[in-house]
């Protein structure tokens, strides 16, 4: 029962090429890009911590200055989920 716990504690495991590569596929839609844009700048005023966290300077495509100890936001924020639904 332990073990089941402990796997449920777990974070997702993200495929990072993956996600680069649907990240990548909607750069090249203006559309898609501004909504890039703004769930980005959401999520800088929403969390002032938006720093610390790696899916977010990958959404933007920035190389952050020191070792992130998050991976991405939670619920409707997560970074993953809004690639993956606006991929084309």
């Amino acid at each position: 029962m332990e073990n089941l716990e402990k796997q449920s504690e777990q974070p997702e495991q993200i495929d990072l090429e993956q996600l680069r590569e649907k990240r990548d596929l909607l750069y090249e839609y203006p559309d898609k890009y501004e909504r890039i844009v703004s769930f980005a700048e959401g999520l800088k005023k929403k969390y002032s911590d938006w720093n610390d966290y790696k899916l977010y300077h990958f959404l933007i495509s920035s190389t952050p200055a020191h070792k992130l100890p998050k991976m991405d936001f939670p619920g409707e924020d997560s970074v993953k989920n809004f690639i993956e639904s606006l991929s084309v």
